[in-house]
């Protein structure tokens, strides 16, 4: 189809007029003044001169073409500058906020790898057997030390670790089937393992001379120290029970006290939550009363020792 020189011409005058142009700072430029004002960016300010050889003779001495054109160049690096200047202000803005929650981070991350050095340290600190030479010379075997270390040393760490509520460790521990200086040594082994320092102030031992309500009054009053006392220092509190197995033996014993088994039946249930943990010995364990034993809740863990005699 032929197009008329009409709408050639129409055709051409709109081609002249069509451009997609630039909004830089709120205000608007054409595509030729955003490139002019890009390419002399640098330079600060330009005049009309700058354009001499874009336009005719007659258009460059005798319109305002040129330097109209150069005002809008120079207003345009102005706002192509204010932008860039925003720009720069937020991006510097980010890099600050960017750089500060790196900090931040890294202080978090070198508080966190604190606490738990700091956490590792008070573990080791009761798993660390080799200064505990009295634990080392008393009959332990080193299945036995192994046991001790990883049912009632590390658990007991972690608690303190942690500042645990509640103590993650045994009720009771029993140890059998040594002589009675032998036992003893071994329990008090264990307990300053577990007590450090404290073992002065955080060691009660507490035997039965056939008064079953001195005895029942006496483990009561320990226990509600303990109680207040792991709380506020989270210091544990051991209880050291000399010949169990002449205190809670079985029914068919001639010595079998239903009254006196009963309460530390219920006693030990509950001794590590109330900051203590009981303590025992027993020459020959065959004589306690079984639910004793077969509860690990009473007796969490049992350390055999062989006789040294």
């Amino acid at each position: 189809m032929k197009i008329s020189s009409v709408q050639y011409t129409i055709r051409q005058y709109q081609s002249s007029w069509s451009f997609k142009g630039k909004t830089i700072n709120g205000h608007y430029y054409t595509d030729q003044e955003y490139v002019d004002a890009m390419k002399y960016k640098s330079y600060g300010r330009v005049d009309y001169s700058y354009f001499i050889d874009r336009y005719g003779f007659f258009e460059y001495v005798f319109t305002k073409n040129p330097e109209r054109h150069a005002n809008e160049v120079n207003k345009c690096i102005n706002d192509i500058k204010e932008e860039e200047k925003r720009k720069n202000a937020i991006k510097e803005e980010k890099s600050r906020a960017i750089e500060k929650a790196k900090q931040e981070l890294s202080k978090k991350i070198e508080n966190i790898e604190k606490k738990e050095n700091d956490r590792k340290k008070i573990i080791a600190k009761y798993t660390n057997l080799d200064k505990n030479t009295e634990l080392l010379s008393c009959g332990l075997s080193q299945e036995n030390i192994e046991q001790l270390s990883e049912e009632l040393f590390h658990p007991y760490g972690e608690s303190i670790a942690n500042e645990a509520q509640y103590p993650n460790t045994p009720n009771g521990v029993l140890i059998q089937g040594g002589n009675a200086a032998q036992n003893e040594k071994a329990a008090k082994a264990i307990a300053s393992q577990i007590q450090q320092e404290n073992i002065m102030s955080n060691f009660q031992q507490v035997n039965f001379d056939g008064n079953i309500e001195k005895f029942q009054n006496d483990l009561q009053r320990i226990k509600a120290i303990a109680n207040q006392k792991y709380p506020q220092k989270k210091e544990m509190t051991v209880i050291y029970i000399p010949d169990f197995d002449k205190i809670a033996l079985k029914p068919n014993k001639a010595d079998y006290i239903p009254e006196l088994n009963s309460f530390l039946k219920v006693y030990m249930l509950n001794c590590a939550k109330n900051g203590c943990i009981l303590l025992a010995t027993a020459k020959d364990g065959s004589k306690i009363e079984s639910p004793f034993l077969i509860n690990d809740k009473r007796f969490g863990v049992v350390i055999n020792l062989e006789n040294e005699d």
